[in-house]
């Protein structure tokens, strides 16, 4: 097993001009991106479903229409259909592990604060939002950990509104993906 090493910096010796630097975030210019994704956030926010289900023709090849973006109960039956037994009992097992560990860290009365060492202070603050959207993503495998790690958090805050988004498969379906094969 490789070691790995860590820097030690001890704020309270380091000049203004130091400390400075060590807080400095590296930022990746984002630029060329946004000058991309500019045109299709003008898409949607104009054409609505329209413009996405045309991305979705565009980027993921998948036979979208509008009136198909939203998945169906169908759709969510499928997709359970083609899961293992087994893997449904480990994602039921995990998914009770993430709640019971969220709603331990909400009891904190919406905030939690320590000081592991003199001057530095850790900790959480819990503060619900009113919606959020969770990305599924896909491709050369399924990933239900991402459905469980970000839906339930945002359960057991209490966000009242909670969005999932995924590409669409090859077939044009959210669920199940002939390809990808869910064993345990």
């Amino acid at each position: 097993m490789t070691q790995r090493s860590a820097n030690l910096h001890i704020l309270e010796k380091l000049s203004p001009t130091q400390r400075k630097a060590l807080l400095k975030r590296t930022e990746t210019d984002l630029t060329p991106f946004l000058d991309k994704v500019k045109p299709i956030i003008a898409a949607v926010r104009a054409e609505g479903d329209e413009a996405l289900a045309h991305f979705a023709r565009q980027f993921d090849k998948a036979p979208v229409q509008a009136n198909e973006i939203a998945a169906t109960t169908q759709s969510f039956r499928n997709a359970r259909n083609h899961v293992a037994p087994a893997m449904l009992e480990a994602m039921d097992f995990a998914a009770e592990n993430i709640r019971n560990y969220h709603q331990q860290q909400k009891s904190h009365a919406g905030a939690w604060m320590c000081e592991p060492r003199k001057g530095v202070k850790a900790g959480d603050r819990y503060t619900p939002i009113p919606s959020v959207a969770c990305y599924i993503p896909r491709g050369k495998g399924a990933f239900p950990s991402s459905v469980l790690m970000t839906a339930i958090p945002a359960t057991v805050a209490g966000v009242k509104d909670i969005y999932i988004i995924t590409p669409p498969g090859p077939d044009g379906e959210c669920g199940h993906d002939p390809r990808i094969r869910i064993k345990v």
